[in-house]
């Protein structure tokens, strides 16, 4: 959901009032933090260290910059280990080449630069013995406009988790707000519903307020798009295990709970973290469930 989206609903549905706080991006440029993050994803833990330097781009436009990207832990094992490396291997050599943000001087998610770059280091990763044509099928997949716009959004949700979901609200502590708003995925519009929570100051930082944003999407429109990206990974190559039937899943919902401790004049973030869970559920009741969590606490070398 984009903060302007958002408040385009909030205005409607909530009279705003006069005590709120304000809440708008305004990050000193240039500036840097060093990020820890931990990630919780497919049953396996993860920490690891990189550094997010912000800088001018142009008169429109400024950068948001990963550098330096460390593993430090998988699955409580020092990811110094060398078993622990040559099973980051792949992994390490994606992750260093993360894309850089592009933002407006608002803090409007842009896009990014580097994306391909990205890409064909996931394709050198890829198993030495893949076939050819496997190979092949998955460049042409990651290639295409759809899933080039997907990974285009996907790379602006940490930016989204860490200020654009905030960016532009006004909001008094304790003030909850919630609505309906129209979200795009890969070229179709869903609905998303979602509940804005002003959950007031954070005890471990005084100039700092607590914020926490749930949003859920469901229904038949969301399982279709869902059963269609397995579909289009299934065709781009062979796919071993249990055969994928679309026709077995009958609804599907994701939920999402974002929270972030920032300065509110600022919107310079001390700590935030998203966990979001994909449910889908087949003809014969089987449940299917899917977790992504991420935390990420903020180190900034010139607090504002």
């Amino acid at each position: 959901m984009s903060a302007r989206a958002c408040l385009v609903a909030l205005i409607v549905v909530v009279p705003l009032a006069s005590s709120a706080e304000v809440f708008r991006f305004g990050w000193p440029v240039p500036v840097s933090a060093v990020v820890k993050a931990k990630m919780h994803k497919k049953g396996n833990e993860s920490t690891a260290t990189y550094t997010v330097r912000m800088s001018q781009r142009n008169s429109e436009e400024i950068t948001l910059e990963f550098r330096d990207f460390k593993f430090l832990t998988l699955n409580g094992r020092d990811a110094s280990d060398p078993r622990i490396i040559a099973q980051l291997g792949p992994l390490a050599s994606l992750t260093s080449a993360l894309p850089t943000m592009r933002l407006s001087n608002h803090g409007e998610y842009l896009g990014t630069i580097g994306l391909e770059t990205m890409m064909h280091r996931l394709l050198a990763a890829m198993p030495e013995e893949m076939d050819e044509s496997n190979r092949t099928g998955l460049l042409d997949y990651f290639q295409s406009p759809k899933v080039q716009a997907l990974m285009q959004q996907k790379s602006g949700e940490m930016w989204n988790v860490w200020v654009g979901a905030w960016n532009g609200l006004d909001l008094e502590p304790g003030q909850t707000l919630k609505g309906t708003v129209p979200v795009k995925v890969m070229d179709k519009e869903l609905s998303q519903q979602f509940l804005i929570e002003h959950l007031g100051a954070a005890e471990s930082y005084p100039d700092c307020v607590r914020l926490r944003l749930t949003t859920i999407v469901e229904g038949p429109d969301v399982l279709q798009l869902m059963t269609g990206m397995l579909q289009d990974m299934a065709k781009s190559m062979a796919v071993t295990g249990e055969p994928f039937d679309p026709a077995e899943f009958v609804s599907a919902r994701s939920m999402s709970v974002t929270e972030v401790i920032t300065q509110a004049r600022s919107l310079i973030p001390r700590y935030a973290s998203s966990d979001t869970e994909v449910l889908i559920q087949s003809a014969g009741e089987k449940t299917h469930t899917r977790s992504d969590k991420k935390t990420f606490w903020f180190d900034w070398a010139s607090p504002k």
